[in-house]
């Protein structure tokens, strides 16, 4: 072994590697140093949940590769990636040696081998599946470019000496997250959240979500808020309206170093609501968190577009509008403007003007601003529950 690979340098990476169990931020950085023990150009780990009905994704982790390389390669080429059938049969954590360029099974996926592997400089690997085979997959994987030529007998023993440090490392990670998330759920009464009408989201202080009630999660999948970036270790509090994002990003920041909640919300695209945000303090304090209690902020967001059947229905029962009076006092409650909803429903403001009467007679109103106090103070109506997994 190399003079600048001896005991004290393997022994000095294994504690780096043991930190990332409280720290998997500091992984492209364990990464990086160990791609460098390699005379590697970069390298990348990836490790995804299997007991979770989304197969979530745990962790993502890389050094050398740009980050539009990261996200074509998290959006579409690790579908086509062979790596998977290379590494069948072998044991966690035993790494594979091999040319890329002239692997038969990389062969016949002629797609990620041109389109991905060549124009990125990747022609021989040394990969290793990483993770408990009962909760996570993972796959762990150095590169090299044609000129640094194939990994030998001296870059294989130190991933050899590596590998149980790695393998048991994702394994506590896995362990650790999980435990966390179940904590979480637990505290804050998953199934009470679910019944709510608005979409809540746990996170940390950069946003990443630990946990969303059921409306949160379809929100995220309708792709109407939050998006997952290659380079980040898990799903992240996204706002598509760039100012109001910015000012979301503050306000996390603020709540999670203790400072006081926030109200704020999107601008109004056509034909749409606001989104209407409020973010408040929240502490974690499983004992699974890292120093004692971790600061967590719960943002709660309104669901402009939910069809809400459920509180029209509670109106109408209440107090006996039409499905007419219903939608219109609804409408009004999330903001609208009469105008508005005489453009997009083509009766005239005279006529809903009508309507508004009536439903201010039958709930005992006077005023525009008591019929929508009235309604915010009414208990929100359950929605129909799919059976699905959780997991986010």
């Amino acid at each position: 072994m190399p003079a600048s690979i001896n005991d004290e340098t393997i022994s000095l990476l294994t504690a780096r590697i043991y930190d990332t169990v409280l720290a998997p931020h500091m992984w492209p950085t364990v990464l990086q140093q160990i791609s460098g023990l390699l005379n590697a150009f970069g390298g990348g780990l990836i490790v995804r949940d299997r007991q979770a009905a989304s197969s979530r994704q745990l962790l993502w982790a890389a050094t050398g590769h740009s980050e539009e390389c990261q996200q074509q390669y998290v959006d579409y080429y690790r579908s086509l990636d062979p790596l998977p059938e290379v590494l069948q049969g072998r044991q966690i954590g035993e790494f594979v040696a091999y040319d890329a360029l002239h692997d038969e099974r990389y062969r016949q996926k002629r797609a990620f081998q041109h389109d991905f592997l060549i124009p990125h400089g990747i022609r021989y690997v040394a990969a290793a599946c990483i993770g408990s085979p009962d909760d996570s997959q993972g796959l762990l994987g150095f590169q090299r470019g044609p000129e640094q030529g194939e990994f030998g007998g001296l870059e294989m023993a130190v991933l050899s000496k590596l590998s149980p440090h790695i393998v048991k490392a994702v394994q506590l990670l896995c362990h650790v997250q999980q435990m966390q998330s179940s904590q979480s759920t637990g505290l804050l009464g998953a199934s009470a959240l679910d019944m709510m009408e608005v979409a809540v989201f746990v996170v940390g202080v950069s946003r990443n979500i630990v946990f969303a009630n059921l409306l949160g999660e379809r929100v995220m999948l309708s792709g109407r808020i939050g998006r997952q970036k290659a380079f980040e270790t898990g799903p992240r509090l996204i706002l598509h309206d760039v100012d109001a994002d910015q000012r979301l990003e503050r306000a996390v920041r603020r709540v999670c170093q203790g400072g006081e909640g926030a109200f704020l919300h999107t601008s109004r695209p056509v034909g749409e609501h606001r989104q209407i945000l409020c973010v408040l303090p929240l502490q974690d304090t499983s004992r699974y968190a890292s120093n004692g209690a971790t600061p967590l902020a719960m943002v709660l967001v309104s669901d402009p577009r939910k069809t809400r059947r459920g509180a029209a229905a509670q109106l109408r029962a209440l107090f006996g509008l039409t499905p007419a009076e219903a939608t219109l006092a609804l409408e009004l409650a999330a903001g609208r403007s009469l105008n508005e909803l005489s453009e997009e429903t083509g009766r005239s403001v005279d006529t809903l003007r009508t309507q508004l009467k009536c439903v201010f007679s039958k709930t005992d109103t006077h005023r525009q601003s008591e019929l929508v106090s009235l309604l915010l103070r009414l208990p929100p109506v359950p929605q129909a529950t799919p059976q699905s997994g959780r997991g986010i």
